[in-house]
């Protein structure tokens, strides 16, 4: 895995761009008859460096991507009664040979996810402008120019534009009983290359999500639906600390979503099911010791407003241990007034929130986000939208948190 550690190198210029023009996977949405873009222009490529806010969809929040490369060409998580399937199709290379397709997967692969769907929402377009050269789209993604990063972010975007996702469903919906949806991230069918695989570089850099897909990371949050909202330099504090452990922002980011719904005794999640969200391809014990090391490290983060001296065994704590080898689990609960206060939770009954809020972001690192009520569209610029960032409410979708 790449480290994001690696120093920076010489930004681009005017005078270099050409070292690194973008390749085969830079796309050219261009009319049929050789005319104007379909879809809305863009005001140039988001970088991460300039926003404040990121997004990453609840859908790889509640169904983890894998950790480190693996050989298949599916990927299953469930969480609930809902199961998730990631395929990989093969694909042309650039020669028009086929090639075996590949999950994403890693820290860099998040990476890439998030800056694709900030992108789309921060524009209000599934057309997404993205820079000519490579040294110019680490830039934007706010990762240190080098030869293993610009690889594995080359690899890494290629492979999320070309993933196919099916949402399977069980219930009894219009007489049935389950329900299965199917789509991809990428619209494909629009991407145009030269004979070396290299973009052409007559018409502007962009890249399309497919309808689907935007449609899913724009809606109201559930599980499977909508994004959450994160304060980019907490992300980027995880990501430079733990550069090597992606389960730990995996980690992070679920309990920054998980923990303002606990409700009552809070919950109780046996390990098969926290397997079945976050496990890799390895046996459920070798999985509870690799979840216990990245979820302490994740809390230890998530609770750093509470002082060096806050025990994360207030809220999270494991059961069932003298059962380890046939059940188990762990145990959250409800996070107290007084410390969600500390950690900038913005009050939901409260109307007007934005002093608030203000003050809440400059807390020390470790304030995972600012849960907001709902207050409409996750379109337009953040500057339009309420200034808290969370996951809107839940109760109004199908698939509903519990």
């Amino acid at each position: 895995m790449p480290h994001f550690t690696v120093p920076t190198g010489t930004k681009s210029t005017p005078g270099n761009e050409a070292e690194a023009t973008l390749s085969s996977i830079i796309a050219e949405h261009t009319a049929p008859t050789g005319g104007t873009l379909q879809h809305p222009q863009t005001a140039g490529p988001l970088a991460f460096t300039d926003h404040t806010v990121a997004h990453y969809p609840w859908l790889f929040i509640n169904h983890s991507l894998p950790y480190k490369r693996t050989p298949e060409t599916s990927w299953v998580r469930t969480n609930g009664d809902i199961s998730v399937l990631f395929t990989a199709p093969q694909k042309f290379d650039a020669h028009g040979d086929l090639e075996h397709g590949m999950i994403p997967y890693g820290r860099i692969g998040r990476e890439v996810l998030m800056w694709l769907v900030s992108s789309a929402l921060e524009a209000n377009s599934r057309t997404i402008e993205i820079s000519r050269t490579w040294r110019g789209f680490l830039r934007d993604l706010d990762i240190p120019y080098s030869g293993p990063n610009r690889a594995m972010v080359q690899n890494q975007l290629r492979a999320i534009l070309d993933l196919s996702i099916t949402i399977h469903h069980p219930g009894t919906l219009a007489g049935r009983n389950f329900s299965t949806e199917k789509f991809m991230i990428g619209s494909g069918e629009k991407f145009t290359f030269d004979k070396d695989g290299l973009l052409d570089d007559a018409y502007r850099s962009v890249v399309v999500l497919s309808q689907e897909f935007f449609d899913r990371i724009s809606a109201d949050a559930s599980p499977v639906e909508g994004s959450m909202k994160i304060l980019i330099e907490n992300w980027r504090e995880i990501t430079r600390k733990y550069p090597r452990s992606p389960m730990v922002g995996d980690a992070f980011l679920w309990l920054a979503g998980r923990m303002p719904r606990l409700r009552g005794e809070g919950t109780y999640l046996p390990w098969s099911t926290l397997a079945g969200q976050f496990g890799a391809a390895t046996a459920e014990r070798d999985f509870r010791k690799s979840f216990r090391t990245a979820l302490r490290t994740a809390a230890g983060e998530y609770f750093a407003p509470l002082g060096p001296k806050f025990d994360v065994h207030t809220y999270i704590n494991e059961y069932g241990v003298a059962h380890y080898a046939t059940g188990g689990g762990l145990h959250f609960a409800p996070i107290s007034p007084e410390h969600q206060k500390l950690l900038g939770w913005c009050p939901p009954s409260q109307e007007n929130l934005t002093e608030f809020c203000k003050e809440a972001r400059h807390r020390p690192p470790g304030n995972p986000r600012i849960p907001e009520p709902r207050t409409g569209s996750h379109h337009g610029s953040h500057s339009d939208r309420n200034p808290c960032y969370g996951a809107g409410n839940p109760a109004r979708n199908r698939h509903r948190y519990r």
